[in-house]
């Protein structure tokens, strides 16, 4: 299960283009728990040596397990269909850039800012932003078509 925990004032579901702000960042964070690894592993089948071999990790210079970068683009999609835009979007397009590695135990600040915004064909752009310890570990942009009946 992901545990996000909004550092916003106010995360309300269902937001209509109109009331997004352009530039006004939505912040979560979460933490890369053990459990969430294993689930991730589970669920995606992806079971490399780089994301559970102590021994193969140790040898390449890596302390930790390291984190699926796809896990993240799962919590992204939690985000975006529960707390901001809200559930009533299609992403349409969705870059990512891993920067760096992750590992378990990490806490993922997560900025959302919303770049771009066409009220007539109810288009929202962002831009992702997640950084670990202020490093930036994952970037990248989406686009939404907002508000479907």
């Amino acid at each position: 299960m992901i545990k996000l925990v909004s550092l916003n004032q106010k995360i309300s579901p269902f937001y209509k283009i109109n009331d997004i702000k352009l530039n006004k960042p939505k912040r979560f964070s979460v933490v890369i728990t053990k459990k969430l690894h294993e689930e991730f592993i589970k669920f995606s089948g992806d079971n490399s040596p780089i994301h559970q071999n102590i021994k193969f990790l140790k040898r390449n210079n890596f302390k930790e397990k390291m984190g699926h970068g796809f896990l993240i683009t799962s919590i992204l999609s939690k985000i975006y269909g529960k707390y901001f835009p809200g559930g009533t979007e299609l992403c349409i397009k969705q870059t990512c850039f891993f920067r760096k590695p992750f590992f378990v135990g990490d806490r993922f600040q997560i900025n959302i800012i919303p770049k771009k915004k066409n009220i007539k064909l109810k288009l929202l752009e962002i831009f992702v932003e997640i950084k670990v310890q202020k490093k930036v570990i994952f970037n990248g942009e989406a686009t939404f078509i907002l508000n479907l009946k």
